[in-house]
């Protein structure tokens, strides 16, 4: 029981937090884009490898209009340590808004979320509990045309989503759904 009582109180913190975040990012908001589009995925392999193609192709055309400030969902092709998180991102240029954990406890995922800053981390294993805390593994945040390619090159990336950036769909902007929970489901 007691140990219900305590899974319990960490998903309410999780969610607790995953609902301030809510409040400033867009991801979470109702009847929202991002969800939609993930929900359109094929959910296989090609699905995937075919979503990624469509990314690719927007991509290149916002490196061609040099679009800056682009709203954009980094999705990693293993979960990243805090030293490499923070080598990612400064090398990259990139400036983060959210970042996204996975913990694992009694074989179920876990997913903390926080706003990007300095306790982030410490805060997000902290809320993992017990859970054995794996790393992180995507971002939501903002970066320039110049900086797409080679984020989309670096070994560490496996998508970098920019399809519902404001100047992609003409209308308010969105950051697109990770796609790490459908990557794992497939064992890709």
């Amino acid at each position: 029981m007691k140990m219900l009582k305590e899974k319990a109180r960490r998903s309410v913190i999780v969610f607790m937090l995953i609902g301030l975040v809510g409040s400033i990012s867009p991801a979470y908001a109702k009847n929202e884009p991002s969800i939609a589009q993930y929900n359109s995925i094929e959910k296989s392999l090609d699905g995937v490898t075919n979503y990624k193609s469509k990314i690719n192709n927007i991509n290149k055309g916002l490196k061609e209009k040099k679009v800056k400030d682009i709203t954009c969902t980094i999705t990693f092709n293993k979960t990243l340590d805090d030293d490499s998180l923070e080598e990612y991102i400064k090398s990259h240029k990139i400036k983060p808004i959210q970042i996204q954990s996975r913990g694992i406890e009694n074989n179920e995922r876990i997913t903390g979320a926080s706003i990007y800053h300095n306790n982030m981390k410490k805060q997000l294993k902290e809320l993992m509990g017990e859970a054995a805390f794996l790393g992180f593994t995507d971002m939501y945040c903002k970066i320039d045309y110049d900086n797409i390619e080679q984020i989309e090159n670096d070994p560490l990336t496996f998508l970098v989503d920019t399809s519902l950036d404001d100047s992609v769909t003409n209308s308010k902007e969105f950051f697109p759904h990770s796609l790490t929970w459908l990557l794992e489901d497939l064992n890709a």
